[in-house]
């Protein structure tokens, strides 16, 4: 699972941080650092027991053949669907008119990003910024990336100000005036009348109340919602390969053509037996390993062109078990 992820993942970082980079295109990779906890160089005893924390929400934005990191601070301490959407929504306030999908990475914890609440939120800010969101999540013990470097290096960076004496921290907004004057990150501060503004726009508190159940969302690192419908992948290499068959047009189907169905969001090979009109009737394939073979019982039913995903060459017979190989799927 991680060589998989690790493999998308470094394909889109060079499809937009290269010289000759796509401009419909960005990623964004997120999480949030640890606090913040402010503390002085010269300090009372009681002081100790007092310390505030700021927030970081990190960000590292590729687009237009380069990295812009940054850090959203906030003196709310909530790190939920709360505050996630604000920031999300920020986010994407900031990238180029001209790019037109976005490939969101971030870590599956459920109690942030993997639940039924951002996946409800993913057409709100599809509609409002006219693009295509695809949110990742990582593999656990994916490793540390981007993000982790860029708060990491804030908070020293702000850390050395306070201790030499150059700057007193003891909110969000001291924390991003101190963390201008040292660091080239872009530093944020969001206060609360932009989350409220944000989830008044977003009319979140609707958007979460009725947020339906999302069958198998635990075990999938791979999210998109088309028509308001979600859609879940195990890997985003299923995941694009399953974008590219959408596209593909059935203009040549024909009985004994070979093509790929889609049934109840699964994808099976099959040879088309009859046509009726915009009906195709096709059977189909089952999977074993990383072959296919006829099923014991005939999968034959009609399916509509809409259905019908790519047309394939004809299959290869492997081995004397009767399994066979798609070379294009």
């Amino acid at each position: 699972m991680k060589r998989n992820q690790a493999e998308s993942y470094n394909e889109e970082r060079n499809m937009v941080g290269s010289h000759d980079f796509d401009p419909t295109f960005a990623l964004i990779q997120v999480d949030f650092s640890e606090n913040y906890t402010c503390t002085y160089q010269d300090e009372i005893q009681s002081a100790h027991w007092q310390q505030n924390q700021v927030s970081l929400f990190t960000a590292a934005i590729w687009c237009e053949g380069k990295i812009h990191p940054s850090v959203l601070a906030s003196d709310n301490l909530i790190h939920a669907k709360e505050t996630i959407g604000p920031y999300i929504d920020y986010l994407l306030s900031t990238l180029p008119n001209s790019v037109k999908t976005v490939s969101l990475w971030s870590d599956g914890p459920s109690s942030q990003f993997k639940n039924k609440y951002i996946v409800s939120l993913i057409p709100v800010l599809q509609k409002k910024y006219g693009i295509t969101i695809r949110w990742n999540y990582f593999a656990i013990s994916h490793g540390k990336g981007p993000v982790d470097g860029i708060g990491g290096s804030v908070k020293r960076q702000v850390w050395t100000a306070v201790n030499s004496r150059k700057a007193l921290v003891n909110d969000a907004s001291s924390f991003c005036s101190a963390a201008k004057e040292v660091s080239n990150v872009n530093v944020v501060h969001v206060n609360s009348d932009m989350f409220n503004s944000a989830n008044s726009k977003l009319n979140t508190s609707k958007l979460f109340e009725d947020a339906p159940a999302i069958k198998g969302i635990k075990t999938i690192h791979f999210v998109q919602v088309k028509e308001c419908e979600p859609q879940l992948f195990q890997l985003t290499k299923t995941a694009k390969e399953s974008a590219v068959l959408v596209n593909a047009s059935v203009t040549d189907v024909k009985v004994s053509s070979w093509c790929v169905v889609e049934y109840d969001k699964v994808l099976f090979p099959g040879e088309v037996q009859a046509v009726d009109g915009d009906n195709y009737e096709v059977s189909v394939m089952v999977k074993v390993g990383k072959y296919w073979k006829w099923p014991s019982r005939e999968d034959k039913i009609f399916y509509h062109k809409d259905q019908i995903r790519k047309v394939l060459q004809p299959p290869t017979l492997i081995n004397s078990r009767e399994h066979y190989h798609f070379p294009d799927f």
